[in-house]
């Protein structure tokens, strides 16, 4: 038997395992799922509107408005801007309002969001106008509009920004048939006074897609005036109008009579053209017919008694005097100027003016004065001078250069009229 040989070297036993030394690492594996699905999470919401900054803009959704009359609602929204261009989303109340030339349509605002409103189109009228809006709250106050067309197309066309310049587009007809429309009322052109010419005028224009053969008119009420037709009228009985194009009546009026006056003129009045929509051809305008100026009467002499010599002298009769006719003075206007005003604020100032005969009795009109505005409250001063005031009111929904006309009257016929310049900022 060989002899065992025997290792003098201790054997090495392993250390026992701890688990405690891999908690950290577990830890780290458990927790970083989660902190990288927090981060993708946060790159995939979107930064919300702010609301801290200063109201400089109001946008509207969408930029502009084509459609027909008889054509379905078109929503919209309206979303204000700081200076920075970061929408401000909460805190602000919107209003809306409409500007037209034919009450083209309506809005209904959301009774929950005021950003959100609808626009219905006018069943039976076109134009354009425009819609705009008003943000105000805490952050200030701003305010953005966009254009609307009803029936018709714009007069200059929106082309699409392109790299290079391109031909500009032709506006297309929105109907194949003929459309006669008339863009604005007929509108007197200075101040109507009895038995003094005043022109009136106004455009035709077919927006159909084929031409309206023939183009006619006919005021189908003058009030009681007399018109003559005028060198620089174009429409005729033999006028053909293709699309886009217009012509021009013309005519200078009289009237014998003072007061209010309407003239209704009515396009196609036989309907002698099929037309894409006849419920746009009758037009009117209403105006005032102010008293012819009164001439003053000049005093009749006082007659002179002659004496002749005789034998026996004669007494001199006692003189009485002739007595002389009142002279009637027109009115005199007292405001100068009117002051300038706010847009989407109530505009509100006094005209005033006077009589110098102390018995006559005044009244204050408006002649021609924008759309909505009035006279309210007259008073006038009982003794001395007669003098008159009346408020002036108006609501102004857009900023401009507007005429006031208006004219005093009294009771003896005189009248007197003042063209205000009224600018809104």
């Amino acid at each position: 038997m060989d002899p065992v040989v025997v290792d003098p070297t201790p054997p090495v036993i392993p250390p026992s395992f701890k688990w405690q030394s891999l908690l950290p690492v577990v830890a780290l594996v458990l927790i970083l799922p989660a902190i990288v699905a927090g981060v993708k999470i946060r790159q995939l919401i979107a930064p919300k509107a702010t609301s801290g900054g200063t109201v400089a803009t109001v946008r509207i959704n969408p930029g502009q408005i084509i459609t027909l009359p008889r054509a379905s609602p078109i929503p919209m929204s309206a979303l204000a801007f700081d200076a920075a261009d970061q929408p401000i989303d909460s805190g602000l109340t919107y209003t809306w309002g409409m500007s037209s030339t034919n009450s083209i349509g309506t809005i209904k605002i959301d009774a929950t969001n005021t950003k959100l409103a609808i626009f219905y189109p006018d069943p039976n009228n076109i134009g354009q106008g425009d819609i705009f809006v008003q943000a105000f709250g805490s952050a200030g106050t701003a305010s953005g509009s966009i254009p609307v067309f009803v029936g018709i197309t714009p007069p200059t066309p929106f082309p699409t920004p392109v790299a290079t310049p391109g031909p500009t587009p032709t506006p297309t007809p929105l109907t194949q048939l003929p459309d006669l429309v008339s863009p604005g009322i007929p509108t007197p052109s200075g101040v109507p006074m009895v038995n003094q010419p005043v022109r009136i005028t106004f455009q035709m224009t077919n927006i159909g897609g084929s031409p309206a053969n023939p183009a006619e008119y006919a005021y189908t009420s003058q009030a009681d005036g007399s018109s003559t037709l005028l060198a620089t009228n174009t429409c005729t009985a033999n006028t053909v109008l293709n699309y886009g194009q217009s012509c021009v009546s013309d005519y200078s009026f009289i009237f014998p009579t003072a007061g209010q006056k309407t003239l209704n003129v009515k396009l196609d009045p036989n309907n002698r053209v099929v037309e894409a929509n006849e419920n746009n051809n009758v037009y009117s305008v209403t105006f005032n017919v102010l008293p012819g100026p009164t001439p003053t009467p000049r005093p009749k002499p006082t007659p002179t008694t002659t004496i002749f010599p005789s034998a026996v002298p004669t007494p001199k009769p006692s003189a009485f005097p002739t007595p002389t006719p009142t002279t009637n003075f027109p009115p005199v206007f007292l405001t100068s100027d009117l002051p300038n005003g706010s847009i989407w604020t109530t505009y509100l100032t006094t005209i005033s003016g006077y009589d110098q005969n102390p018995g006559d009795i005044l009244t204050m009109h408006l002649v021609q004065a924008p759309l909505g505005s009035k006279l309210t409250g007259c008073t006038q001063s009982v003794t001395g001078y007669k003098q008159i005031s009346c408020s002036y009111k108006w609501f102004p929904y857009w900023n401009g250069t507007y005429s006031v006309t208006v004219a005093i009257l009294d009771n003896q016929g005189s009248s007197v009229t003042r063209t205000y310049s009224l600018l809104i900022l």
